[in-house]
């Protein structure tokens, strides 16, 4: 078997291409996008690098020939997308317009794609299932809501799909720069120099933190037939408080400095968990790694790196 994996030298794909390398599978990586090239290049050494730009169709097409399945993880991500919207639209979109186009050309079974759980907006009801309302509030929802609607879409063509959206992940390699960094990502960094976290609004508002190499396994295990044309959440199931993130942080990194609220930053979302019976019944997949033991080792990650 050969798999493409854009946006394979980025937080989840570079975990996804890890895994593929283990399976013995022939794994391909198309590196595009100007924010992964602004990050250490953690490709495994055993993919195959592809440069090219999911908005070249040329280049995309030459990428998926011979190819049985890609992995659709390249985009403009959530804060990115607030600062270059048509930036976002065009890759986020269009790119993926152009993907199917090329995969339907070259025979690809099947695009496995990196969707997000903002497509439901702030959900009415808890826990969100894959036939919840869908209420995207961003650009890079919205985005990645019509991405969803074009693999779905049988006309012009028609290319098999599995569309997974993700929550809010967590783990090594979510590198934090000048526009965009995860809430553990800077919490952690705040903790490691001793500083007191800051928490928007009250803290009380609940995600649902998936471990990035869980969420890496899901795309693995939806290799299966079972998966085929299927959307599926991929989260832990249970929601955490961000007080409670914040604190679990300060614990693990033996912080005395606390928490800080800053009470005039609302919240984007205020509760947020997955239903997660869908992929488990269909498709065997389940999260295994505990909150502590993923939060553990995201911290060791920060803690090597920010010594480099």
């Amino acid at each position: 078997m050969r798999i493409l994996c854009t946006g394979g030298s980025g937080f989840l794909g570079s975990h996804i291409v890890d895994l593929l390398v283990e399976k013995g599978i022939d794994t391909y990586v198309l590196k595009s996008g100007y924010r992964s090239n602004n990050h250490p290049d953690v490709v495994n050494k055993e993919a195959t690098v592809i440069r090219g730009n999911l908005l070249n169709p040329v280049e995309v097409d030459v990428a998926t020939q011979n190819m049985d399945m890609v992995f659709h993880c390249g985009a403009v991500l959530s804060h990115y997308a607030d600062l270059y919207p048509e930036l976002a639209f065009d890759v986020n979109v269009k790119g993926t317009w152009n993907l199917k186009k090329a995969c339907k050309q070259n025979n690809v079974q099947r695009i496995i794609y990196a969707s997000t759980s903002f497509v439901y907006g702030d959900p009415t009801t808890v826990p969100v299932n894959e036939n919840s309302p869908l209420n995207p509030k961003g650009n890079f929802e919205v985005g990645k809501l019509a991405a969803e609607k074009i693999l779905q879409a049988v006309h012009p063509c028609q290319v098999p799909y599995t569309i997974l959206r993700l929550f809010n992940m967590y783990g090594p390699r979510s590198y934090p720069d000048g526009v965009y960094s995860q809430a553990t990502t800077t919490f952690i960094l705040a903790a490691l120099k001793g500083l007191s976290i800051e928490v928007h609004a009250d803290g009380k508002q609940e995600l649902d933190f998936v471990y990035v190499k869980d969420a890496a396994k899901a795309f693995i295990d939806c290799i299966s037939e079972k998966a085929e044309n299927k959307i599926f959440n991929v989260g832990s199931g249970t929601s955490t408080s961000i007080n409670n993130l914040a604190m679990s942080i300060n614990l693990l990194t033996n912080n005395k400095a606390g928490i800080h609220y800053n009470t005039a930053h609302p919240p984007y979302l205020k509760t947020v968990q997955a239903d997660i019976t869908s992929i488990k019944q269909q498709v065997g997949w389940t999260p295994k790694t505990s909150w502590m033991q993923g939060l553990k080792e995201t911290v060791e990650f920060f803690k090597e790196w920010t010594q480099q």
